[in-house]
């Protein structure tokens, strides 16, 4: 039995967008999904979506596409407005020191990438791999198979997604993306990683699965991932993952 918060009145009304409406005062709130009748499987609509619950995967991409091509959503507007009070940013790291001074719970590391593309006026767009969609997959199957291995070998918690990612890029050759992913500080727990991370690839090594660039190579040989422009290099010019 619900309450109205205002009125304390008994009579509310659960509605089937998750809100508790008031019949006495008109008062409406959030409420969490809860299991009544009109939630019930036999009183469902068919077409409603399951609930997505975590998915390393699906985040590691998102990190992955924020960091390369310095995309925005919703998620950022706050920090923009933040950054957007102060200037002269220099570089990045310049820009990582203000992120750092505010007091948002939510600092958007991962999106340094598109800060520096507006903030920073010494900007200069990365190559971006002509074959962006086969390195992408390789990305994501690499990070597949690590994630699959740490989990039979270690009991402890995943790795930084922002120290895995940058190991996987240069791993990839796409070294100029480095410098908008935030550097962990801890050595302690950097070294932890590394020596996770070579365990991991060792594995990986023995059982002839995926590593970084041989496979690339066999997966995809003689695409290019290196574009100058709106044109990718002349083959004399080209350079292979």
């Amino acid at each position: 039995m619900h309450e109205c918060r205002s009125c304390k009145s008994k009579d509310v009304y659960v509605t089937d967008y998750h809100t508790l409406l008031c019949l006495q005062c008109g008062l409406e709130s959030q409420t969490a999904f809860e299991m009544n009748p009109i939630h019930v499987s036999y009183n469902c609509c068919h077409h409603q979506p399951f609930a997505v619950g975590y998915n390393r995967q699906k985040r590691f991409r998102t990190m992955l596409i924020n960091v390369v091509f310095g995309t925005c959503n919703s998620a950022d507007e706050n920090m923009l407005k933040y950054l957007a009070q102060f200037q002269n940013y220099v570089d990045e790291s310049s820009l990582l020191k203000q992120m750092k001074k505010s007091n948002l719970r939510d600092k958007r590391y991962t999106s340094l990438h598109l800060f520096s593309r507006l903030f920073l006026p010494s900007y200069k767009k990365p190559v971006i791999p002509c074959n962006w969609d086969v390195v992408e997959k390789s990305i994501m199957r690499m990070f597949s198979e690590i994630e699959l291995v740490h989990r039979k070998m270690f009991s402890k918690p995943f790795f930084s997604y922002v120290w895995l990612l940058q190991k996987i890029i240069i791993y990839h050759g796409l070294c100029m993306y480095s410098k908008y992913i935030k550097k962990l500080k801890c050595p302690n727990r950097v070294k932890a990683y590394d020596n996770d991370f070579t365990q991991i690839m060792t594995t990986l090594c023995q059982k002839d699965r995926f590593v970084g660039d041989r496979v690339c190579v066999s997966v995809f040989p003689r695409q290019h991932a290196v574009q100058m422009g709106d044109h990718c290099l002349p083959p004399s010019q080209k350079h292979y993952l």
